[in-house]
């Protein structure tokens, strides 16, 4: 008897004292504001959410010399989930010789991660930290063969990690 009393007491110093470690541990974390005190005012706060295709905002050009690109690419990006503005002419011509280029500002960083991953992660993403909306432009470049598969998507989001935070850009808190 006297040994369960001897080890009842032993097992409450020590989970009183684990928990008292534990709340000075967190009570003196530098690190949890560090992000947030690092970020001077004027700089835009990126969205680094990763949202569902259905909530993700496409305008599609066409940067190679084949007619209709951007159209074949549109459907495709609305036959997988996505919100697709009606294709139109670029503002400017342009050809552009890698796969595609993503253009958004900081309310679609994480979106733009996500769309980066049905082109393997090999999309040219310009930021425009003065761009307001969620509204992502692709331009298809003459590198462009097909968009990927949904298992394939999977994995380059796995392969990319977590979205990179743009130079002189800081992380929307949520």
């Amino acid at each position: 008897m006297m040994a369960q009393v001897r080890a009842f007491v032993i097992v409450g110093v020590l989970v009183v004292g684990a928990a008292a470690g534990i709340a000075v541990v967190l009570g003196k974390d530098s690190q949890r504001d560090a992000v947030v005190a690092g970020c001077p005012s004027e700089w835009p706060r990126a969205d680094m959410t990763l949202p569902a295709v259905r909530d993700i905002t496409l305008a599609v050009f066409n940067g190679t010399r084949a007619a209709g690109t951007a159209a074949t690419v549109a459907a495709e990006f609305s036959n997988r989930g996505f919100q697709v503005r009606p294709t139109r002419k670029a503002p400017k011509p342009e050809r552009v010789a890698e796969v595609a280029v993503l253009r958004h500002g900081p309310d679609a960083v994480g979106a733009a991660h996500v769309v980066d991953a049905y082109f393997l992660g090999k999309a040219t993403r310009e930021y425009q930290p003065d761009r307001r909306g969620t509204q992502i432009d692709v331009v298809i470049g003459e590198k462009f063969q097909a968009l990927a598969q949904p298992t394939d998507v999977n994995i380059a989001l796995a392969d990319m990690g977590h979205p990179k935070v743009p130079p002189q850009t800081c992380v929307r808190e949520v």
